[in-house]
């Protein structure tokens, strides 16, 4: 498989995650608009089965050799240029410029996760719940949950501890993350930004399924735990004091995406307002199946086989060897017809006369 083969996938795989986003936006957008909105969990449900299927859909069209219309979404044709000194300099540098961007990236996010690390060393035990261990620091504003293994870690900040209803509010919230695997679909959401460094609807997707999982939680912790909705929005009032807050990789935190969860910004009344939803049963399987749909057929437009058409031309044609090989045939399978006695062809229509005798 050639260079400019490795870079062609690659950018149609970034164009399913921007169509996946796009259709996804087009779903939620036609849901709010006739049925006023999803429940969080459901919506967050849809939007990962979505947002999975723009990185598995290529590959069951593929196993299953599904046919893709003669209409190329991303034209094929021309693509071998790398036997042209000219060509191969343009896929090349592509490339460099693609590895250099997941580079930087990389190391951001290594970054990140050596700030984690020592944010964890810095912090005190304070106790430990099952598998759960709870910490405290003083250097920290934002609850978050973090922990890759068996073990989990729940991060407190120091002030957070000396109020008992915000600590209880806290813990349930992290520890429903915890137990639905959000950070797991937090770093899967991080990998494919990073891998698709340029595509703007990779970190959308980031952004979206964080605060998701924020929605989702407020709205599990209020009506299966017994938190009164008053002092859970208290509780959020108090984190969105604290709107500038150093963002760290593989962790949950309480607040919205990169301070969004302002005290004088509209997400804060938005997060408040869903504590209060109420569960519609209304047609909510239609915008998974139009953004699902949507994403079968982009995924076979970009990833399905086509039939190549040969069309063959005059010039094609050694006309030489035509008549030589039609020489052969001729003389070789053509032979004289044997005629009955007393008969003879008919010059005129072609056919078996009697001879006159």
């Amino acid at each position: 498989m050639t260079i400019a083969i490795i870079l062609l996938n690659y950018f149609k795989l970034g164009l399913l995650v921007m169509a996946s986003y796009f259709l996804w936006d087009a779903a939620t957008s036609i849901q709010s608009r006739f049925n006023k909105g999803m429940e969080a969990n459901f919506q967050l449900r849809i939007a990962r089965l979505v947002f999975l299927s723009a990185l598995l859909m290529p590959l069951m069209v593929v196993l299953f050799s599904i046919q893709s219309p003669t209409f190329e979404l991303i034209p094929t044709q021309g693509l071998q240029i790398e036997s042209e000194p000219k060509g191969l300099a343009i896929v090349s540098a592509i490339a460099l410029i693609l590895i250099v961007g997941i580079s930087i990236n990389l190391y951001r996010f290594t970054k990140e996760f050596t700030k984690l690390q020592s944010i964890l060393r810095e912090s005190s035990n304070l106790k430990r719940l099952g598998k759960v261990r709870i910490l405290y620091n003083s250097n920290i504003k934002i609850p978050f949950a973090t922990g890759l293994f068996r073990t989990k870690i729940i991060v407190l900040p120091e002030e957070l501890i000396l109020n008992r209803e915000n600590l209880s509010i806290v813990l349930k919230h992290e520890g429903h993350h915890i137990r639905m695997g959000d950070l797991y679909w937090s770093i899967f959401a991080r990998i494919v930004s990073i891998v698709f460094f340029w595509n703007p609807a990779a970190y959308a997707w980031k952004r979206d399924l964080h605060d998701l999982q924020e929605f989702a939680c407020d709205q599990y912790v209020t009506s299966h735990v017994g938190i009164s909705r008053k002092a859970y929005a208290n509780c959020l009032f108090h984190v969105a004091a604290y709107e500038s807050y150093e963002q760290y990789t593989l962790v949950t935190p309480m607040s919205l995406w990169r301070g969004g969860l302002r005290i004088d910004g509209p997400n804060l009344k938005n997060r408040i307002d869903s504590l209060y939803y109420e569960k519609k049963y209304g047609a909510q399987v239609s915008p998974a199946g139009f953004a699902l749909s949507g994403m079968v057929i982009v995924s076979i437009l970009c990833f399905g086989e086509r039939t190549q058409l040969v069309n063959v031309t005059a010039a094609d044609v050694n006309p030489g060897n035509f008549l030589q090989d039609a020489d052969s045939f001729t003389s070789g399978s053509i032979q004289e017809p044997v005629l009955a006695p007393g008969f003879q062809p008919d010059p005129h229509f072609g056919r078996l006369i009697k001879k006159p005798e």
